[in-house]
């Protein structure tokens, strides 16, 4: 399938972007919400690969509270810039532009981030859409979910074996011809610059952005 684009939608007329007193205004305010952010327990559970994992439903619920209490709102636009067929299911990259406001001053900052969704029926982009938007609060905000690569009493294949999206890259990458592991990891390379030496301890959600790059190299 080939991609599909349209344009992005609008959520409000873009001002000139603003600095000085009322960018640091911003900063400090986001800054206030990094300090009260907690841990998320992981309250979803993938019942067809069998792993655990934060609900876009909770990040939200919670942000939302923290940003309200300083007076920041976040708005976003959608793009679709890629659709392609993957096995039995449609992939889609969709591209988030995103912004938090300061509702005080006026003052922005934007950024840009892609979301990958699939789906059997017609839910790819709203996937795409809600993955890319749990993962700008999560890296924004630092997070946290008690993942830990240095506690040894968290089981490896808990976190690393049988993820959707790393289930979905590794299948991707034999489509476009690797036979084995290395040559896996060497075409990825070649297409995204993403340079792992396998995919043992690669996350869910590092694998969701490696399969975006990757489909959006070969549109």
């Amino acid at each position: 399938m080939n991609a599909t684009e349209k344009p992005a939608e609008t959520i409000c007329e873009k001002p000139k972007q603003k600095e000085g007193k009322e960018l640091v205004s911003l900063l400090k305010k986001l800054h206030t919400i990094q300090g009260k952010v907690e841990k998320m327990e992981k309250d979803g559970f993938n019942d067809f690969n069998k792993y655990k994992y934060l609900t876009e439903t909770q990040v939200t619920i919670k942000m939302k509270r923290l940003l309200d209490e300083v007076g920041v709102m976040f708005t976003f636009g959608s793009e679709v810039v890629k659709m392609e067929d993957i096995g039995q299911q449609t992939g889609v990259v969709v591209r988030i532009t995103y912004r938090f406001w300061d509702i005080d001053t006026g003052c922005y900052i934007e950024n840009i981030v892609d979301g990958i969704g699939a789906d059997k029926g017609d839910k790819g982009v709203y996937k795409g859409m809600t993955g890319a938007i749990k993962y700008i609060y999560m890296k924004t905000f630092n997070i946290p979910t008690g993942d830990d690569p240095e506690n040894e009493k968290t089981p490896v294949k808990e976190k690393v074996k049988n993820t959707e999206n790393v289930t979905k890259l590794k299948n991707k990458l034999v489509q476009l011809g690797a036979k084995n592991v290395k040559e896996a990891v060497a075409l990825l390379f070649e297409k995204t610059g993403v340079d792992w030496k396998n995919f043992d301890n690669v996350k869910d959600v590092d694998a969701s952005i490696a399969l975006a790059k990757l489909l959006n190299s070969i549109k």
